[in-house]
């Protein structure tokens, strides 16, 4: 989660929602090929070619397995690690719910796929900017305001009850998106806190969750957005994330995780 990526997400939605809606579908896909041979042209002309520091070869499924059961076996002894896996899976049903809902309520408010790019825009911008914001903190600072900024995040969501103009519903996108700003101390110290032997198996595992998991939080906003409509959808989304944040509060372990947090951050 950085400001540039993020910047370059809101760049690349509202582009893609402006060619869609000059050109089609058909049209944007045909776009998008070609970005994708320009940016191959840059990289081989621009992009000097190196060896690699070791060559290991690519790894078996067995090994695979190996070092996802490691991972799962350490974060089971680990309880400051293991909450702030916890807490990124945890939050992805508010996370994904904007950008679910972003073109069928584009469509509800009788607008086209333009204002639909720009509604899904409205997420990593507000991103953007609440990264550019929490990384002027100290590390300290971060990892105290770590989980009230999480739990900020679900609320301007809620606002969608009463099904606003798309022009509101892009300011709640990006107000819930700024606050995916507790996503830079949370990567942070979870990568900080993990020995140097385990890193890449525990982000590894980090990764790969918060993929699955993501997959079936669309899926969950999916549903009532189909079934009743795309504002309920996110209201749900929200609540629930805001239910499940209550259910951990008493138990997050503030004092351990900023314990480890000082002695990772020196």
């Amino acid at each position: 989660l950085s400001a540039t990526g993020q910047l370059n997400q809101v760049d690349g939605l509202a582009l893609g929602g402006l060619v869609v809606g000059l050109e089609g579908p058909g049209g944007a896909l045909w776009f998008d090929a070609a970005t994708f041979v320009v940016s191959a042209a840059l990289l081989r002309l621009f992009v000097v070619k190196r060896r690699a520091a070791h060559d290991v070869g690519a790894p078996s499924l067995g090994d695979l397995l190996t070092d996802t059961r490691d991972g799962v076996r350490y974060l089971r002894q680990d309880e400051p690690m293991r909450w702030l896996i916890v807490l990124a899976w945890l939050m992805l049903l508010a996370l994904v719910a904007p950008e679910a809902v972003a073109l069928p309520y584009a469509r509800a408010q009788g607008q086209g796929p333009t204002v639909g790019g720009l509604l899904l825009a409205s997420v990593p911008l507000g991103a953007a900017l609440g990264v550019l914001v929490v990384n002027r903190w100290a590390p300290r600072v971060q990892v105290r305001r770590l989980l009230p900024l999480a739990a900020l995040a679900p609320v301007p969501l809620l606002a969608m009850a009463i099904e606003p103009p798309w022009q509101v519903a892009a300011v709640l996108f990006a107000l819930s998106g700024a606050c995916q700003g507790f996503m830079v101390p949370l990567m942070s110290t979870f990568t900080l806190l993990a020995p140097d032997a385990m890193r890449g198996r525990l982000n590894g595992l980090a990764g790969s969750g918060f993929a699955l998991v993501s997959i079936l939080a669309l899926l969950l906003v999916g549903a009532p957005a189909d079934l009743a409509s795309p504002a309920l959808a996110v209201v749900l989304s929200a609540g629930v994330t805001l239910l499940m944040l209550a259910a951990i509060w008493r138990r997050w372990p503030r004092r351990a995780i900023e314990l480890c947090a000082d002695r990772a951050f020196g």
